[in-house]
């Protein structure tokens, strides 16, 4: 049914933008370690808020497609414009008072207020077939171990490493355990990066 098809790309674009962006929060300071200067180091802890526009992207991907395929373009149009108005005033507010931090948080709700209001008018319609409830949890969940990344403490790099890598493996099997994947789903996606962990270390 195209119902399931809408459902299980939803699924799939969900959990590939909170698996990235946790990957990227969580391996910020590493990341920029080694990619870059140590200048750049104190963006480190912003890594992980700015990641969450691709979730708010993937998010308001499902609601666009929902709103073309009930041709409601006129409300589409509406919310975009709302959402880039107050993405302007977020940021005369935040930035001058907070800096850095007050735009990263001034981006992130700028581009969720029209993904909010794509939400509500689909659900005043009940045309949203989407578990949002179950991207709720999987977004709380996520958040909550990035929260736990960032109190890692600073102690030898192959422990610390260690315990990140601890936390990241714990999103999919949260996933699978809410549903957010199957199993099968998980089986397979475990055995393809073993797999292509095995082509990269064989090289």
């Amino acid at each position: 049914m195209v119902k399931d098809r809408y459902i299980t790309l939803a699924r799939y674009l969900v959990g590939t933008a909170l698996v990235a962006s946790l990957g990227l929060g969580l391996f910020a300071t590493e990341i920029l370690i080694v990619l870059t200067r140590a200048e750049y180091l104190p963006a480190a802890p912003y890594v992980g808020v700015l990641t969450y526009i691709h979730v708010i992207t993937a998010l308001g991907t499902m609601l666009t497609v929902n709103q073309m395929a009930h041709k409601r373009l006129t409300q589409l149009g509406v919310i975009t414009v709302i959402g880039a108005v107050a993405n302007l005033i977020l940021n005369a507010v935040l930035i001058p008072r907070f800096g850095v931090r007050g735009a990263a948080i001034a981006t992130i709700l700028g581009m969720a207020v029209p993904v909010g209001l794509g939400y509500l008018e689909s659900r005043q319609r009940r045309a949203l077939p989407y578990p949002m409830r179950m991207f709720a949890l999987a977004m709380f969940v996520q958040v909550l171990l990035l929260g736990m990344g960032s109190w890692v403490p600073a102690i030898y790099f192959p422990i610390r490493i260690g315990l990140k890598l601890g936390l990241f493996a714990l999103l999919p099997i949260v996933f699978a355990f809410i549903g957010l994947i199957s199993r099968e789903e998980l089986h397979h996606g475990l055995l393809f990066a073993q797999n292509r962990l095995k082509i990269v270390f064989l090289r």
